[in-house]
């Protein structure tokens, strides 16, 4: 089972750029989308899902923001629409799909950049998926949460980590965030298999230079219960020379059959 997540900057522009044919390069069976931005109403001709896949979305009550998705090939047996924060909900932030073996989320944590006002909404999100994860790997169920998650964790995870130590998405407690689930059993997949890998998912669309130059920073995870874990066999960050957004993919497999 190839899973892949992309913040996708507006799900519209990015069928322009491309994105059909470059999901179709990728090949994956599950694709978790943030930023998707395009009301589910508006899914027809060229922007229609391809044919054959399932589809669940989870729109912001303010139009042209935020949103979430999963596609998938197969048929999920359950969607869950709400992840319980209400003020998260209403802007569209996380999105599950259910099957036999596993739960799958497409999550989009806030942003912190625009301000004092914003970060603390970033911090009670942090706050509230904290206790949220517990409860889901407590169950014992295989869980996958993927997505754009506004945070790098290591030096490793950004270009200028000197630079950058007081910028939301690189600050002391929310790199600790990410460290304690970590400890408390959860699995950064790609850093499972590439642990000494500079790399980076996005770049800031301000200065058109920076992806040219590589001045990124990687914000997008699988992030997996050790049960789910223990069966990736591989994860890469897909670029494939199609600039689709101001992220690229996250791509990973697993030794489950769909």
């Amino acid at each position: 089972m190839k899973v892949l997540t992309l913040n996708c900057n507006g799900l519209r522009a990015a069928i322009k750029k491309g994105f059909l044919e470059w999901l179709e390069v990728c090949d994956p069976d599950i694709v978790c989308l943030q930023e998707v931005r395009f009301e589910q109403s508006k899914f027809k001709g060229q922007f229609a899902p391809p044919e054959g896949w399932h589809w669940v979305q989870v729109d912001a009550q303010k139009k042209g923001y935020s949103s979430v998705a999963i596609w998938s090939k197969k048929e999920p047996k359950a969607v869950r629409t709400e992840i319980g924060l209400d003020w998260a909900d209403g802007e569209g932030r996380a999105v599950c799909m259910e099957f036999d073996e596993f739960d799958i989320w497409s999550t989009y944590f806030p942003s912190g950049t625009s301000g004092a006002e914003r970060q603390g909404y970033k911090n009670r999100f942090l706050a509230f998926m904290t206790d949220k994860m517990a409860e889901w790997e407590q169950t014992g169920r295989k869980t996958l949460l993927c997505g754009d998650v506004n945070i790098a964790h290591t030096a490793l995870d950004i270009f200028h980590d000197k630079g950058n130590a007081k910028s939301s998405g690189f600050l002391p407690h929310e790199r600790a965030w990410v460290s304690s689930l970590l400890e408390s059993g959860w699995v950064d997949v790609f850093r499972k298999h590439n642990p000494e890998v500079e790399c980076y998912s996005w770049w800031s669309n301000r200065r058109k230079s920076t992806r040219e130059k590589n001045v990124g920073w990687r914000i997008d995870y699988h992030f997996a219960t050790q049960n789910l874990a223990e069966l990736s066999r591989s994860s890469e960050i897909v670029d494939r020379g199609i600039f689709l957004s101001d992220h690229t993919g996250v791509l990973a497999e697993y030794a489950i059959e769909f």
